[in-house]
């Protein structure tokens, strides 16, 4: 008996109906979430959130780095 022939008579034909049932279910959830009525307004606003300016911070000075308790490394030769 070789593969094939237990593979066609194992029945998986239901499978790959199932999948792409469920694929296009998934499909049709984003696409209405994408095209839906207030969705427009939101991506219009997001769509300028790279191009608006930041006003809590000052555009003269840069931004501060976290300051992290990490001890100096270690060379070796150096007297403590």
């Amino acid at each position: 008996m070789s593969l094939t022939e237990v593979m066609s008579a194992a029945g998986l034909t239901f499978y790959p109906i199932v999948a792409l049932v469920l694929f296009l279910f998934a499909f049709a959830l984003v696409l209405a979430r994408l095209v839906g009525s207030q969705s427009a307004h939101t991506y219009e606003r997001y769509a300028h959130l790279p191009l608006e300016e930041d006003k809590s911070a000052s555009s003269n000075e840069p931004a501060a780095m976290p300051v992290h308790n990490t001890p100096a490394p270690v060379r070796h030769g150096d007297a403590p």
